[in-house]
This record gives C-alpha cells, structure tokens and sequence, in this order.
C-alpha cells in the first residue's frame, strides 16, 4: 500500500516525463510547476546521493547554460542545485530519479561504485548512468552521476552528489556547497545493478 501512494503522490507531482539520455532503464521525472515542492513521501522512492547534517540529498538534474547534468536537491527545494560559472545555481524546472520499481524496467536496481573499481576495471563504465550531456567535451560528452565527501576549510560538510566530467586520468566530480563547486578525484559513481 505504501508503493502505492508513493506512485499517486509521483504522479501527482509530476506533470511530465522526461526522457532519459541514460537509456531506455531509466524514467527520470520532471518537476515543472515553480513554487510546488515535493511532499516527503514522494521523496522517499527517489535515489539517494549522500546527506548533510542529517537532511538526506537526492540525485537531480537540471538543464544549466546548455548543459544537462546531475546535482543535488532535498525535501522542501524546489530545484535543484548544479555547477555554474558563479558556484552553484539552484535551477528549475528539474528532473529526479525514482527508484524501482518507479522505472520502466523493473529487473535492475543502482547501486554506488568507487573511482578504484572503475579504473580497476574498466567495464563497469557500461554500467554507468549517464546524468547528462556535455557538448563542450566532444571525445567524452556523456556527463555521469557521482558522490563524494566534502570537507570545508577542515570540516565535514557530508556526502553530496554532483556531476562527474570525464573519465580517468582526466576525470573530476564536482559538487556545490555554500555557493562554490568543489572538483575531486576522488568520488563514487552511479552504476546500475541487476536484482
């Protein structure tokens, strides 16, 4: 009963599909009315990309100066915060993406992969969900979804998803906080996983 309500209150909130980049596993939802926030309930069914003093932060994206590419948003955003030129810009309209079984494809579920076991073997880029695209990058356009730990002038600030350019040795996961972006090496990634 709970899976239900859960799908009544997606539907409710979404007023459109959007298609997925990622492939055809994929459903991701988008968020288009300004003003209308989701109601925790229906953010309980959307992947989770880390935390942050207890709040949990779920995978996005958003559509950014041409650029479609994963960030973070959380109960009671309404958008979704991705890398700009000035930081971060919390934008809107945005895309969130469900969980099984709120996809098409019910036979795969995500599950998070380390920088080491994708340079350590290179066939789990297969895997990988493409959050966006990057038309600058024209060798590498695909933008992937990762998470990483963020530490401020010393202190931890949580797990933060964001957007991963690239692939190693030239890689880099960019997350926001406070109005600035923060590139690493060091970063897990979003693969998809069968049941």
């Amino acid at each position: 009963m709970h899976h239900k309500r859960l799908g009544i209150a997606l539907v409710l909130l979404v007023l459109a599909t959007g298609s997925s980049m990622a492939g055809s596993k994929d459903q991701w939802f988008t968020i288009t009315r300004i003003g209308v926030t989701p109601p925790p309930e229906a953010l309980m069914g959307l992947v989770s990309g880390g935390w942050e003093n207890g709040r949990e932060l779920y995978v996005c994206r958003a559509v950014m100066s041409g650029i479609i590419q994963p960030g973070k948003t959380w109960t009671g955003l309404n958008g979704c915060f991705v890398v700009s030129t000035s930081g971060e810009t919390l934008v809107s309209p945005y895309q969130v993406l469900p969980q099984p079984p709120f996809v098409s494809d019910y036979n795969f579920t995500y599950r998070w992969a380390t920088r080491t076991e994708l340079v350590s073997n290179p066939g789990l880029w297969d895997l990988a969900v493409q959050g966006g695209i990057y038309l600058g990058n024209v060798n590498n356009p695909d933008t992937h979804i990762c998470s990483r730990d963020l530490w401020v002038n010393g202190a931890y600030v949580g797990r933060h998803p964001g957007v991963l350019f690239d692939q190693p040795p030239f890689d880099r996961c960019y997350v926001t906080w406070g109005g600035q972006y923060y590139p690493s090496q060091d970063w897990n990634i979003l693969l998809y996983a069968h049941d």
